[in-house]
């Protein structure tokens, strides 16, 4: 007997790849493509099999339509061995979801998509299989997912990730259900974690259970009001960022609200692009980005990695963002045959429409920089390959 389970909206996704839990009670549905994952509660009896939860991620790619054939192959799903996790590989990425509320709890981002995925027995690594460069093994076990390319690419590079990112976590506390509707979807689309409260006792019980980043909080709530909330989440965690919202408008109310421990406030109505600004500019107040400084030498070339200025010898030598990017690519693969289409990949990305010789304009830009005052030449041509940095021969 065939029985159609239909997620709970009106437009349904479409699904790609499925993994079925240890027990066969659970079985998750998932597009990593357009970023959707459903978990269908199953019973003996299949016609009472029913939706659990629908939960949609990838927000950069929610626009890609799930009927292409570019993106319906960039999907992947598989369980830990604990149950715990289900990782899913899909369009510019892989997605650590947690099992118990289908919520992101980490993501690999990466100029790359990826058609398989699968963790080790004893759940320490997750291989992932991309049609460029190949297999990657990926360190599940750490705070952040660890790449490593070297064993498993064609090309023997030492790879560095594009970007980890562990996902922001908003908390939006209003009793309007239109409000905190609009908002959520604003925000799920920008890439936050969102989740809500319509009262504030509701709201401190979530930030017990999960610590938001930041909290967009509305100071007119039925019983405890915005202000006690604020007073009282400050006094638990002086990190988190408030963004208060209030149809007051007052000079009076709005110090109020600061002085209370609000970081900003905002006066409805208000326009979704001004709120989203101050989300961010408050998330980089709060939780500034880490720099780490690293030095890359070959010869006398140097190029530092937090000012992203090269010298060569004590001159300094200024680099556009492309440049930069290509020298730190050549840096970190010495002697190493880098062919056109690596460089393309990594630098412009796969989906990349200009023209066919820019590697080649800024192979040149990056030559007369480098030799500007008579010096060696660094960057090699290997004929019918490619490019190397190494000393001429």
């Amino acid at each position: 007997m065939l029985r159609y389970i239909a997620p709970e909206y009106s437009a349904l996704p479409c699904y790609y790849t499925l993994a079925l839990s240890a027990d066969g009670s659970t079985l998750y549905a998932a597009n990593g493509a357009s970023g959707v994952v459903t978990a269908v509660h199953l019973d003996v009896d299949v016609t009472n099999a029913r939706i659990i939860k629908t939960v949609h991620f990838n927000a950069g790619n929610a626009g890609v339509a799930s009927s292409e054939p570019a993106p319906a192959m960039h999907n992947g799903a598989a369980l830990a061995l604990d149950q715990k996790s289900l990782y899913v590989a899909g369009r510019h990425g892989i997605w650590q979801i947690n099992t118990a509320d289908l919520q992101v709890h980490r993501s690999y981002l990466t100029r790359k998509s990826f058609t398989g995925i699968t963790p080790t027995p004893a759940g320490q690594t997750l291989y992932a299989v991309s049609p460029a460069p190949g297999i990657i093994a990926i360190g599940v076990n750490s705070g952040k997912f660890q790449a490593d390319y070297t064993k498993f690419c064609p090309y023997a590079l030492e790879h560095r990730m594009d970007r980890v990112v562990q996902q922001t976590h908003i908390l939006i506390v209003d009793d309007e259900g239109r409000v905190t509707s609009a908002l959520r979807r604003a925000l799920a689309y920008e890439g936050y974690q969102v989740s809500t409260a319509a009262n504030g006792e509701s709201a401190l019980a979530l930030v017990r259970t999960r610590r938001p980043d930041l909290v967009i909080l509305d100071l007119m709530l039925p019983g405890m009001d915005g202000l006690e909330v604020c007073r009282r989440l400050r006094a638990a965690d002086e990190s988190i960022a408030i963004l208060m919202l209030t149809a007051r408008d007052t000079v009076a109310d709005r110090v109020r609200g600061l002085e209370t421990g609000a970081d900003d406030y905002l006066v409805k109505p208000f326009a979704l692009e001004e709120l989203l600004a101050r989300v961010k500019a408050l998330l980089r107040r709060h939780h500034p980005p880490e720099v780490s400084r690293e030095v890359l030498s070959f010869a006398d070339l140097e190029l530092d990695t937090a000012t992203r200025q090269a010298r060569r010898g004590e001159r300094v030598i200024e680099l556009s963002t492309t440049e930069y990017e290509l020298l730190a690519l050549f840096l970190r693969n010495p002697r190493i045959v880098l062919t056109r289409g690596l460089l393309m990949d990594r630098i412009w990305g796969q989906d990349f429409e200009g023209g066919p010789n820019v590697l080649e304009v800024y192979i040149g830009h990056l030559r007369s920089k480098l030799e500007q005052c008579g010096e060696r030449r660094l960057i090699q041509t290997v004929r019918g390959a490619g490019y190397v940095l190494r000393m001429a021969e």
